[in-house]
């Protein structure tokens, strides 16, 4: 399990960025903060997930056919990537920002109980992607990147959460569990989920797609309201303001329109992480998603920044990882969602991570120019 959490800001302990390092030159590997303190022969594995499924970048071709030359130690994969990548730093010093996700474990049932009252659905056939397929009708809002098509073609915007959960895809006989209300919601933020059935059965669902509305963080809303300071709000805090105030909560999250769809994931092994984007098992602690608008998917990447400890100051959190997953919230070059497990442990970690960072892109060698000493 990766040892991360976090919600501080950056502590003094962090170290300064390598000397001339820039987005514009690169740097060796070795001078990196903490390059030979990683163990990153997981990072390879995830390396070799993404060069499996063919990566998003046409520049990491020649690291992915060498790859197969070097073994699965934490030796032989420093030696890889400081043999096919340097180091460009992306932005300024600090100006990243890490967060943490995971993949719940809860419990629900194959039909509707008191106790598990929300369906998670299966994608809607009716849902059209907007896009260089489907042009975006005139007038139609640009913040949404999706619609619905009626019967007779016409195209309109996809209902949003608080039409889903009013019913509005009742009887479309597209349910495949339900679940407690709270914990639908945090699975959709998560964007898979593994749901445990009272005869022992654990089903894999797995993100499908969604309505195409945009993603609003209710915990922004709660810090500006004033019910959560912003300094305390956690996953758990907002959490437990939904589950202490069964009258609002269902408002508060349907002020978030975004509505996620899932799929059934036949054949995951217990062991492996949920799906991501790059169509991969995520690994814990190695797998980060990214925003796709700045950065190919299987790319290399190194995190310089830290997570709290138990007590006392902020540690460092120094490690390789793989751009394998994407999230509506995750929006800029420096930006990253660190993958980090499954089940309850694994969501106070993810919960706790929300910290500074110095984000590097790796660079295949001789790509960028190496910067002055």
């Amino acid at each position: 399990m990766a040892l991360i959490a976090g919600a501080s800001a950056f502590a003094a302990e962090a170290s300064r960025p390598p000397p001339g390092a820039g987005p514009d030159c690169a740097v060796r590997l070795a001078s990196l903060p903490g390059w030979r303190q990683d163990e990153p022969a997981f990072a390879l594995e995830a390396f070799r997930r993404s060069c499996a499924k063919a990566v998003g970048s046409v520049s990491l071709l020649p690291a992915c056919i060498a790859v197969a030359r070097y073994g699965y130690t934490n030796r032989a994969a420093r030696a890889f990537f400081a043999r096919h990548f340097a180091a460009a730093r992306i932005g300024a010093p600090g100006s990243g920002f890490l967060t943490g996700y995971y993949e719940p474990e809860i419990r629900g049932a194959r039909a509707a109980e008191a106790r598990f009252p929300t369906p998670l659905y299966r994608l809607p056939p009716d849902l059209v992607p907007l896009g260089s397929a489907v042009p975006r009708p005139a007038g139609f809002d640009p913040a949404l990147k999706a619609a619905q098509r009626l019967a007779d073609g016409t195209l309109v915007p996809y209902p949003d959460r608080a039409a889903i959960e009013a019913g509005a895809l009742r009887g479309e006989g597209l349910e495949i569990v339900y679940v407690d209300p709270i914990e639908a919601f945090f699975a959709q933020v998560q964007g898979s989920v593994r749901v445990r059935l009272a005869d022992g059965t654990v089903l894999r669902l797995g993100y499908a797609g969604k309505n195409g509305h945009p993603y609003v963080p209710i915990a922004r809303l709660l810090i500006e309201r004033g019910e959560i300071a912003r300094a305390d709000m956690t996953a758990d805090r907002l959490r437990g303001w939904l589950a202490a105030h069964p009258d609002a909560a269902p408002a508060l999250m349907n002020a978030n329109p975004s509505y996620v769809f899932f799929r059934i994931v036949a054949g995951a092994k217990p062991a492996e992480g949920p799906i991501g984007t790059e169509g991969v098992p995520l690994t814990v602690g190695r797998s980060l998603a990214v925003d796709p608008a700045f950065t190919a998917l299987g790319t290399p990447l190194w995190i310089d920044g830290t997570r709290p400890s138990a007590i006392g100051a902020d540690r460092p959190l120094r490690r390789l990882v793989i751009a394998q997953d994407t999230g509506g919230a995750i929006k800029g070059a420096a930006r990253g969602d660190l993958f980090v497990g499954t089940g309850d442990k694994a969501g106070r970690i993810a919960g706790r991570l929300k910290n500074p960072m110095t984000l590097y892109r790796l660079v295949p060698k001789g790509s960028v120019a190496e910067c002055a000493p």
